[in-house]
């Protein structure tokens, strides 16, 4: 197996990440037209050229009480998946964790993850926070948000999450991980091979459009496929 011993720096945690300091809003999902222009039926008219690059988000819930989330990104046309650590599963962390990934693309998140389709969770309320940019004036992705109810409308979100399942299983408590043995776990479900990458890997995928650089400062890496970790407890021990 490769190397992974890779320096911990302080952009991991997200409470450490500074930027400019954002406008805050009240957001209630409740109110009569609040996904105006954001809706499913709004993402369907996007052309396909657009939605052949669509980002699926999701978070991943771990034991009954626990404040740690995950919150899971996969891009659908590479089955790459990225997950990042939420303190709390809020729409205040899940921006902070768009945040931080937007940083780690360095001017490239429009290009990578600028099409996101999500479900209607309270921690994704705050569309403005997830479309507008941390760095500069300006739109870095747009939203979009699956009927209720319809899980299948962002159905390779769902259906991925097996990979990370078969390490970490439902119910499991996720108040013992860390931004290091998470980013481990990422690199081994995007080391496995898929029918659907053409018996290739998510990262091989990945790697063809976008840089090195970025799996470094996402502290992923390219696993073996023979030295693929796939067992629930050894990656990660609660």
């Amino acid at each position: 197996m490769e190397n992974q011993d890779i320096p911990i720096k302080s952009i991991d945690l997200l409470k450490k990440v500074k930027y400019k300091k954002r406008k805050r809003i009240k957001v209630r999902s409740n109110d009569a037209g609040f996904y105006g222009g954001h809706e499913y039926e709004d993402y369907l008219l996007l052309p396909e050229e657009s939605r052949s690059i669509v980002t699926e988000v999701d978070t991943i819930h771990g034991k009954k009480g626990d404040r740690k989330h995950i919150l899971s990104l996969h891009r659908v046309d590479l089955h790459f998946q990225i997950y990042i650590l939420l303190l709390e599963n809020t729409a205040e962390q899940v921006v902070g964790a768009l945040d931080w990934l937007e940083e780690m693309c360095e001017g490239y998140f429009n290009e990578f993850f600028g099409l996101l389709l999500m479900d209607r969770g309270s921690e994704f309320d705050d569309i403005n926070g997830i479309e507008q940019s941390a760095l500069h004036d300006g739109r870095r992705c747009a939203a979009y948000y699956a009927d209720p109810n319809r899980p299948d409308q962002k159905g390779a979100c769902e259906k991925n999450h097996v990979e990370y399942r078969k390490v970490v299983p439902k119910g499991t408590s996720l108040q013992k991980m860390d931004t290091a043995t998470l980013s481990l776990i990422c690199s081994h479900v995007n080391s496995s091979i898929r029918k659907g990458c053409g018996n290739a890997t998510p990262f091989k995928m990945a790697s063809m459009c976008m840089p090195p650089e970025l799996f470094k400062r996402l502290r992923l890496q390219h696993i073996p496929p023979k030295d693929v970790i796939a067992a629930p407890n050894i990656l990660y021990k609660p």
